[in-house]
């Protein structure tokens, strides 16, 4: 991730781009978006987009997701 330079544009990402950047399959990624109710900083016409600022918080929704399924099977 880079810092953001203050008065500089802000990097968003689509759901694509996300899954690309943390190796998941979009189904997964969109799941746990949806599933913690992590919101998009914007919308480009239909298209949901996200700042890096909000990578770890949604690399935490799908590491709580993988540890419930994973603890639940045992």
């Amino acid at each position: 991730m880079r810092d953001a330079v203050p008065g500089s544009i802000p990097r968003l990402l689509t759901i694509g781009e996300i899954a690309e950047c943390l190796d998941v399959s979009m189904h997964r990624l969109k799941y746990a978006i949806d599933q913690y109710k992590i919101a998009p900083d914007r919308r480009v016409g239909i298209i949901r987009v996200w700042s890096e600022q909000k990578l770890p918080l949604i690399e935490s929704a799908l590491a709580k997701i993988a540890e419930h399924r994973h603890g639940t099977k045992e």
